[in-house]
């Protein structure tokens, strides 16, 4: 089972990644600090679920551990990316960093014996 160290890592990938992902798809310059910047967002959004839904016990994984969840948050992500409201980097660091962090606590836990809910 993944712990809150494992968490971190691939919440820093997972949001480095995001962001770097985000600039390739608006074929716009990857910024070296700024892929460290979304990696450091993204570290602490792979701990939200456990923060949101703290591991008490064994089954503590429900809303915000979900398939629902992981739906709700990328296409509420692409919508904001959408609107540009923000700096086209800025917007990237942010929504790559915060998606891809939290999209990469799910990923993990899904490869538990527990598994991820559906709602």
């Amino acid at each position: 089972m993944p712990n809150r160290n494992d968490h971190l890592l691939y919440g820093f990938l997972g949001g480095a990644l995001g962001y770097i992902l985000i600039r390739l798809i608006d074929n716009a310059e990857i910024k070296p600090e700024s892929v460290l910047l979304a990696g450091g967002i993204g570290a602490v959004a792979g701990l939200a679920p456990d923060i949101l839904e703290p591991a008490v016990n064994p089954n503590h994984r429900a809303t915000f551990h979900s398939v629902a969840a992981v739906t709700a948050i990328t296409v509420g992500a692409n919508e904001v990316h959408k609107t540009e409201l923000i700096d086209s980097d800025a917007d990237a660091v942010l929504l790559g960093g915060i998606a891809g962090g939290y999209l990469s606590h799910l990923a993990a836990d899904s490869t538990t014996q527990k598994g991820l809910p559906l709602i």
